[in-house]
């Protein structure tokens, strides 16, 4: 069973994915510079950072768009649509 520790601390990671995105809106962003901005405040591992990406970019959420880049994940864009 997942402890609410680790529920509050997945949930914060993609708010401050958002709060990035939103921060750089209009521009599309490397994977790798929002997990360094991440990393600037608060450390996250890269395997909790893809886990986040991953669930706001999902089908049936679809918050964020990632241009995926099929050799180098963290080179992979991501953008903020920025939809009600």
């Amino acid at each position: 069973m997942v402890r609410p520790e680790e529920i509050i601390k997945t949930k914060l990671l993609r708010g401050e994915i958002i709060n990035k995105l939103y921060d750089m809106y209009g521009s599309a962003t490397p994977i790798r510079a929002i997990n360094k901005l991440l990393r600037y405040n608060s450390y996250y591992s890269d395997t909790d950072v893809r886990k986040a990406v991953e669930y706001l970019r999902g089908v049936r959420k679809e918050f964020i768009e990632v241009i995926l880049d099929e050799n180098d994940y963290w080179a992979s864009f991501v953008l903020f649509p920025g939809r009600s």
